[in-house]
C-alpha cells in the first residue's frame, strides 16, 4: 500500500481514490518548474501482485496501449514510470464520480436516473468503445482493442459533465 503525502518520482500522492481487483489509483499532484503544480491519477498494481510478472506485463501492456487513445470520452494516458521497482502508470485527472457510485446513490435515494441522462452516457460510452474498437497502427493494421471490463465502476462522470472510460 502506499501512503498518502509519499513521493513518488516527481508525484506527491495526495489520497487513494479507488481499488480494485490488480489495482489501486491515486490522486497525485506533480511538481513541475516555477511551482507549477498538476493533479493527475497515478495506477499501480496491488503490493502483492507487483512482483507476478503476468500481472505487471498486462499493465505495461496496458500503458503501452491506453498512450495511443485520443478520444474525448477515454482517460488520457500522460506516462508509466517505474520507481522502488514498481511501475506507475499516470493518468489525466478527471474530478467527478464513477457511474457505480451514481447509481448507488440514485438507487438509494429511489430515484431513477433520466432516460436522456442515460443514453446521452451511452451514446458517449459506444462513440469511445468505437474508436478504439476501430484504431489502428501507422501502416493502417487493426490494434484489435477490446475493452473487457465495461462496467460502471470504469467509467467517471465528471464534474465539468464529461464522461471517460478507463481501463482497457
Amino acid at each position: 500500500m502506499v501512503a498518502a503525502n509519499q513521493q513518488i518520482g516527481r508525484y506527491t500522492l495526495l489520497r487513494r481514490l479507488a481499488s480494485g481487483g490488480m489495482g489501486e489509483v491515486y490522486l497525485a499532484k506533480s511538481a513541475g518548474a516555477a511551482n507549477f503544480s498538476k493533479q493527475v491519477a497515478i495506477k499501480c498494481i496491488l503490493p502483492h501482485l507487483a512482483q507476478n510478472q503476468d500481472v505487471v506485463q498486462k499493465f505495461i501492456d496496458e500503458a503501452n496501449l491506453m498512450v495511443q487513445l485520443h478520444h474525448g470520452s477515454l482517460v488520457p494516458v500522460i506516462e508509466l514510470f517505474q520507481a522502488n521497482l514498481q511501475f506507475y502508470l499516470v493518468m489525466e485527472y478527471v474530478p467527478g464520480r464513477d457511474l457505480k457510485s451514481v447509481l448507488r446513490t440514485l438507487k438509494r435515494k429511489k430515484i431513477f436516473m433520466p432516460a436522456s441522462v442515460a443514453l446521452w452516457v451511452v451514446k458517449l460510452l459506444c462513440e469511445a468503445l468505437g474508436y478504439a474498437h476501430h484504431k489502428t497502427d501507422s501502416n493502417g493494421d487493426s490494434l484489435n482493442i477490446i475493452h473487457r471490463d465495461v462496467s460502471p465502476s470504469n467509467v467517471i462522470l465528471g464534474a465539468a459533465g464529461e464522461v471517460k472510460l478507463l481501463d482497457f
